[in-house]
């Protein structure tokens, strides 16, 4: 009878860690849930964003062949002159502008 008993109460501990495993697993999971739902919320907006972005850059690389083309063709023809002498001549100042927008991008 004793046997049988603690049998029962081996059985009774094995069945009651088990039960606290499952229930720590639970509350792991619910959190990683959470986080789930709080990244997919947080870049939901991010798609928005990128397809903008690509629109943009797909009209950038339209023109890239002009905007490189007249970018050298500025620097060619300017970089043998000061400054100065650039400034008095007269030059229109949004060609400046155009290019120096085009040179300054990171690549």
């Amino acid at each position: 009878m004793s046997d049988k008993l603690q049998k029962l109460n081996d059985e009774f501990e094995e069945m009651n860690s088990k039960k606290n495993d499952l229930e720590r697993n639970i509350e792991l999971c619910s959190q990683k849930l959470v986080r789930a739902e709080k990244l997919i919320s947080g870049l939901g907006g991010e798609k928005d964003r990128w397809t903008m972005m690509a629109e943009s850059l797909g009209k950038l690389y339209i023109n890239i062949t002009g905007d490189v083309l007249l970018s050298a063709g500025v620097v060619a023809y300017l970089g043998a002159f000061t400054v100065d002498f650039r400034n008095v001549s007269g030059c229109p100042f949004d060609v400046f502008y155009i290019l120096l927008r085009f040179l300054a991008f990171d690549v």
